[in-house]
C-alpha cells in the first residue's frame, strides 16, 4: 500500500487529500471518498486503505478552508 498527503492547489487555497493506492501495477478504478461531517480521523483513512486494495483512493479535507487537519465534533457550537 502506498499511501501520502497532497495539497490540491484550488483556488481558495491548499486542500490536503490523503492519496493511497496499491503497490503493483493496474489498471485500477479511482475512489473519490468523501469525509462525513466530523472530517478526517483515523477511521475515514482506514476505510480509504481498505478500498485502495483494489484501486486508488482520495480523501480530500472539505474544511480545508479552516486550516489543516480540521475536524469537529459535538462541541464545534461551544
Amino acid at each position: 500500500m502506498i499511501e501520502d498527503t497532497l495539497d490540491i492547489t484550488t483556488r481558495a487555497g491548499a486542500m490536503e487529500t490523503f492519496v493511497c493506492r496499491p503497490e503493483r501495477g493496474g489498471p485500477f478504478p479511482p475512489v473519490f471518498m468523501l469525509m462525513d461531517a466530523p472530517g478526517i480521523r483515523d477511521e475515514l483513512r482506514d476505510m480509504a486503505r481498505r478500498l485502495a486494495t483494489i484501486g486508488y483512493v482520495l480523501l480530500p479535507n472539505l474544511y480545508y478552508r479552516a486550516g489543516r487537519d480540521t475536524m469537529y465534533g459535538p462541541d464545534v457550537l461551544t
